[in-house]
C-alpha cells in the first residue's frame, strides 16, 4: 500500500484497510442506526481532541468538512450546532455531530458509524478507522 507520492501509510491505516477488505459486508444495511465511537471498546480517548481544536471555530470546521467531502445526511436532522456525513470508506458512512462550547458545557463531537458496520471493526493500536 502506498499513497500517490509512493509513501507507505501508517501501520494503523494499513490495518484498517485490511480489516475493511476482509470484513466489510457486500451491501450497506437498509436501515441506518448510528453507533457512537464511545460505544466501541478502546475508542473513547479520541473524541475530546477534535472538539477542543474546533471549539469557537465553527466556520473553520465547516470549511474543513467541505474540503473533505462532508455532506448533510439524507432525511435526518440532529439537535446540535453542526453535523455532516462523510464516506469514510465505501459503504462506511461516518456521522459527525458538533456541539460548540458555551457557558455551561464543554465542546462535544460525537462521531458515529452506521450500526450495521460496528460489528466488523476491531480497535487496535489506538486508531480510528478514519485515520
Amino acid at each position: 500500500m502506498a499513497d500517490p507520492s509512493g509513501r507507505r501509510p501508517r501501520h494503523s491505516v494499513c490495518v484498517t484497510l485490511c480489516q475493511y477488505m476482509l470484513r466489510c459486508p457486500d451491501r450497506a444495511p437498509r436501515q441506518c442506526e448510528w453507533v457512537t465511537y464511545r460505544e466501541f471498546k478502546d475508542a473513547a480517548p479520541f473524541v475530546g481532541a477534535f472538539a477542543r481544536h474546533f471549539s469557537g471555530r465553527l466556520p473553520a470546521l465547516k470549511s474543513a468538512c467541505a474540503a473533505i467531502g462532508g455532506r448533510l445526511p439524507e432525511a435526518e436532522d440532529f439537535s446540535c450546532d453542526f453535523f455532516q456525513v462523510f464516506e469514510a470508506l465505501p459503504r462506511i458512512p461516518l456521522l459527525m455531530l458538533f456541539n460548540d462550547a458555551d457557558e455551561r458545557f464543554l465542546p462535544g463531537v460525537p462521531f458515529c458509524l452506521s450500526g450495521g458496520r460496528s460489528s466488523f471493526w476491531q480497535w487496535r493500536d489506538g486508531f480510528l478507522p478514519t485515520t
